[in-house]
C-alpha cells in the first residue's frame, strides 16, 4: 500500500502530459506499479510496520554483541569446553514469522524483564540444547541425531542453563537500564508460547553457537512492546551522536558561543545571555574541569630533544593562580591545597566575570 509523503514535489507538467500519451496509446504500466515508481510516494506495508529504527537495530546488535561474549565466557566454564557465540544478525520480523522459523520440539525459556512491561523468548537450537546436556552429564558434548520432546530431569538442566544465562543479559544491559530478568517457564512447542499478538513486530537476535563439532542456534526475540519505552535511550547511549543538539553546547570553544548553541533563537543581546546562563546554573550536565599549570612555546626541535628528566619552564610564577577551565573554557583562578584524603585541591581565589567572557 502507498502512502503520500508531506511536503513532497508534484509531478511536473511534462511528466503528466507524458502520462497521458502512454495511456492513449495503451503503452503503460498498471496504476499501482506506476504510484510505486512516483518519486513522491512510498509503499508501507502495514503487515510489517517500521517500530524499530536502524539506530535501533545497531544499538541491540551493540548490546548482544557484548552479551554474547559474557555467554561465552560463563557457559565455556558450565561445560567445562569451547563454546563459541557470535551474533549473526538482528532483524525485525512479526512474532507469527519467528514462531514459524523456529523447530518443534526446541527449548524455549519465557523471560520477564521487569521492571520493563512485557516477556521475552530465549530459544536454544535441539542440537546445542542436547549437547549441553550431554556434557553437563558427563558426556563428550555429542549432539543427538533425533530430536525428542525434554525429559523431566532435561527440563531441569536447560531450566538451570538459562537462569545463569540471564546474568550475563542482565549485565549487557547495563549501561541502559537496571534488569532483573526472570524465568518464568520452561516450553518446548512455540505454539504454546503466545508471547504477543502474531501480528506484532518483534527483533530477532540470532546468535551462532558452536560445542565441539556442532554448529546451532541461540536466539532472542524481543517484542517493540516489551522495549518500547526505552529504545530512545538505548539509542543515544550507544550513539551519543543521536542525542538532542542542547548536549554539544559546551563542547565549543567559549562560553558565549555554548549559549548560543544551547540555545535555539541565539544570544541577540546581554539579558538573553544573563537569562540563558542562569538556567545552566541549574542544568544536571557533566563537564570537564581542568586546572592549568601554565604554558610554553617549544620549537619542533626543542620537542624531540624531550626525554626523561627534562624540565620544561613555564610562562608563569609560583605565586600566580592556576587556571581553572571547565571544558576548555577559563571560569576561574585559584590555589593548591590538600584535601582530607591526601589528593590535591583547588581554592577558588577569583570568578572569571562573565561579561568579559561574554566579550572575547
Amino acid at each position: 500500500m502507498a502512502k503520500i509523503v508531506p511536503g513532497a514535489e508534484l509531478f511536473p507538467q511534462e511528466e503528466i502530459d507524458q502520462f497521458f500519451r502512454a495511456i492513449n496509446s495503451g503503452d503503460t504500466e498498471p496504476l499501482d506499479v506506476r504510484l510505486a515508481k512516483s518519486r513522491w510516494l512510498k509503499i508501507y506495508d502495514f503487515k510489517r510496520p517500521d517500530k524499530f529504527s536502524k539506530n535501533h537495530i545497531r544499538a541491540i546488535s551493540t548490546i548482544h554483541d557484548h552479551f554474547s561474549e559474557l555467554l561465552q565466557t560463563s557457559l565455556s566454564a558450565l561445560l567445562r569446553c569451547d563454546f563459541h557465540l557470535t551474533v549473526a544478525s538482528v532483524d525485525p520480523l512479526t512474532y507469527e514469522e519467528f514462531v514459524r522459523s523456529i523447530p518443534t520440539p526446541t527449548t524455549l525459556g519465557l523471560v520477564e524483564m521487569s521492571p520493563l512491561k512485557g516477556n521475552i523468548v530465549i530459544e536454544i537450537d535441539p542440537r546445542i540444547s542436547s549437547c549441553m546436556i550431554d556434557r553437563l552429564l558427563g558426556g563428550s558434548g555429542e549432539s543427538t541425531k533425533s530430536q525428542h520432546k525434554l525429559s523431566k530431569n532435561e527440563k531441569a538442566f536447560m531450566q538451570e542453563t538459562i537462569t545463569g544465562m540471564l546474568g550475563s543479559l542482565k549485565e549487557s544491559w547495563t549501561r541502559v537500564t537496571d534488569l532483573c530478568p526472570k524465568l518464568i517457564r520452561l516450553d518446548t512447542d512455540p505454539q504454546l508460547v503466545q508471547l504477543v499478538p502474531s501480528w506484532d513486530m518483534v527483533l530477532l537476535v540470532t546468535l551462532e553457537a558452536k560445542i565441539h563439532n556442532t554448529e546451532g542456534i541461540i536466539s532472542l526475540c524481543i517484542p517493540h512492546n516489551t522495549v518500547a519505552t526505552i529504545m530512545e535511550k538505548v539509542s543515544t547511549v550507544y550513539f551519543p551522536e543521536s542525542k538532542p543538539r542542547i548536549t554539544k553546547g559546551y563542547q565549543l570553544r567559549s562560553r558565549k558561543d555554548a549559549l548560543v548553541e544551547l540555545t535555539t533563537e541565539g544570544v541577540g543581546n546581554m539579558d538573553k545571555f544573563n537569562e540563558t546562563t542562569n538556567v545552566l546554573r541549574s542544568a544536571n550536565m557533566k563537564m570537564n574541569i581542568t586546572v592549568e599549570l601554565g604554558t610554553t612555546a617549544l620549537s619542533v626541535k626543542e620537542v624531540f630533544r624531550l626525554g626523561e628528566g627534562s624540565i620544561l619552564e613555564l610562562d608563569n610564577t609560583p605565586s600566580e593562580a592556576l587556571h581553572i577551565k571547565a571544558n576548555g573554557v577559563l571560569i576561574a583562578k585559584g590555589e593548591t591545597v590538600v584535601v582530607e584524603n591526601g589528593n590535591f585541591g583547588m581554592r577558588i581565589c577569583e570568578i572569571i566575570d562573565e561579561q568579559k567572557l561574554s566579550g572575547e
